[in-house]
């Protein structure tokens, strides 16, 4: 078991180096009017701490279940089984807040399936500075020995701001319930495109199929599903 202590002021280096523009975790006021207590630290950012120094090729599930608040104290218990990857619980207090299931690290091979519908193209540009800003944020003692397909993570990470630029397009908000990813072939600097396929809604969650595009080739291929509502 790890103890990580989150506060603001690394994870507002996070959501530079993402681009993570969500106002409730950068300001108390925004954050109260969703009815919580004050700016929260972003979902992806806690998942971020299973992040080592090998490349993750895929995770099979990061589910979001509470709130973590400036200076909050988070407990990592991690375990594995043969062949089904790492898993990691990240508890505050008395409550799981962060469930990340799955992990296997390593490259791997093979290719993405294209979405058969495309309903929003998220463009940003990778650079070795965010990269850093990124391990900065977790205050990775090796991030200088990190090469920049190393942090799989990171890539993952790019699925939220994907997300807020769809709804502040299309007229939708919501919160971040779950995600996973399938890493085909390491990422580098230069541009990077999300393809949002199409938007699935059970009950109040929201699914949607991504994949990551660089040179014309599907390099990792994501799910989100959000507890969202129209605008």
């Amino acid at each position: 078991m790890n103890n990580i202590r989150i506060n603001a002021m690394d994870w507002n280096k996070y959501a530079d180096a993402v681009g993570d523009v969500n106002l409730i975790h950068r300001f108390d006021g925004s954050a109260q009017k969703y009815g919580l207590r004050g700016k929260i630290a972003p979902g992806m950012y806690i998942a971020s701490f299973v992040q080592g120094n090998e490349p993750i090729s895929s995770v099979k599930s990061i589910k979001f279940s509470g709130s973590v608040y400036d200076g909050d104290e988070l407990i990592v218990a991690e375990s594995s089984k043969l062949g089904r990857g790492h898993d990691y619980v990240f508890v505050c207090g008395d409550d799981v807040v962060c469930e990340v299931r799955g992990v296997k690290f390593g490259s791997r091979s093979g290719s993405g399936k294209p979405l058969d519908n495309i309903l929003h193209t998220y463009n940003t540009e990778i650079s070795q500075n965010r990269i850093n800003l990124y391990l900065e944020s977790m205050e990775s003692e090796d991030r200088e020995k990190c090469l920049i397909n190393i942090p799989g993570m990171f890539l993952a990470s790019l699925s939220a701001p994907a997300l807020l630029e769809y709804g502040s397009v299309n007229g939708f908000t919501g919160v971040h319930a779950t995600q996973s990813f399938i890493s085909y072939e390491p990422y580098k600097s230069g541009l990077v495109s999300f393809l949002i396929g199409d938007r699935k809604d059970k009950g109040p969650l929201s699914f949607f199929d991504m994949n990551a595009i660089q040179d014309d080739k599907i390099i990792a291929s994501l799910r989100s599903a959000v507890i969202g509502r129209e605008m």
